[in-house]
């Protein structure tokens, strides 16, 4: 562990968000946040992104799907695109992957009944504090 680097991200962590205080600078972004903010989430998309289109490729291979969540809401999306359209997909995979504060452990767990009622689903993941998947399950 650097010890230099850990004190030094403290302290940065110490330092408030004007914004809160002046809302008036939210326009601003005097402290970069909003900005930096937007890099990481247009980093994590592009990586969702990325995750999709390996996906899609691999399906037309038999033997290559793996049967995971990404591809269940694939399936979805091929199915029909006004029930899960590929932006709402990102945003779950968002959700999902966000890591668990220190010393918790994160479950997250979803199901759903299709519009025809004949189908249902549910998935279950679990995750520590570094976003290591634990355990997962989809039926």
């Amino acid at each position: 562990m650097d010890i230099g680097e850990a004190a030094f991200t403290t302290s940065l962590n110490l330092i408030p968000n004007f914004v809160d205080y002046f809302s008036i600078l939210k326009s601003v972004d005097p402290q970069g946040i909003l900005k930096e903010t937007k890099i990481y989430f247009e980093l994590f998309f592009a990586k969702f992104d990325e995750i999709i289109d390996e996906k899609l490729k691999n399906r037309s291979r038999p033997g290559d799907q793996k049967n995971d969540l990404v591809d269940a809401l694939i399936e979805i999306n091929q199915r029909d695109e006004a029930e899960l359209s590929q932006t709402y997909m990102k945003h779950l995979l968002w959700v999902l992957w966000l890591a668990p504060p220190s010393g918790r452990l994160k479950v997250n767990f979803d199901g759903a009944t299709f519009l025809n009622l004949t189908e249902k689903g549910t998935s279950v993941i679990g995750r520590d504090m570094q976003g290591m998947c634990l355990a997962w399950s989809r039926r």
